[in-house]
């Protein structure tokens, strides 16, 4: 809360009291006055979907989805292929190496041993 003044008055005529609680009262509400201002929205975010995954140097599966050109990684992840590398039913046994933004903040990269999996990025407008 802001104070506006603070002040000791004896006597004050009834005519003068009247002026100071109409000036105050008009500091009060030029102070409490609130301007609308209407913000845009924020676009929805952008889910780019990379590449199957290609051997690196590494021989590890990678895959980058990169972002399109304007905006930048904010999240991501991956999904790995169940039927490429299922040993009992419905369990996909694969070693995740890498699960992240690239360092330019360009896209999403994921890496694995012997797993197909693909990689996804969530991009938007800085």
């Amino acid at each position: 809360m802001r104070r506006i003044a603070t002040f000791s008055v004896k006597k004050i005529s009834t005519q003068r009291s009247l002026g100071l609680s109409i000036i105050l009262g008009a500091c009060v509400l030029a102070g409490a006055s609130v301007i609308p201002v209407h913000a845009a929205a924020p676009e929805e975010p952008i889910i780019v979907k990379g590449p199957a995954a290609q051997r690196d140097r590494n021989d590890w599966d990678e895959s980058i989805a990169k972002c399109p050109s304007g905006t930048r990684v904010v999240g991501g992840g991956y999904e790995v292929n169940q039927s490429a590398h299922t040993r009992l039913p419905r369990t996909a046994i694969v070693n995740i190496t890498a699960n992240h933004p690239l360092a330019d903040g360009s896209g999403w990269r994921i890496a694995a041993e012997d797993g197909d999996v693909g990689s996804y990025a969530m991009c938007a407008k800085p």
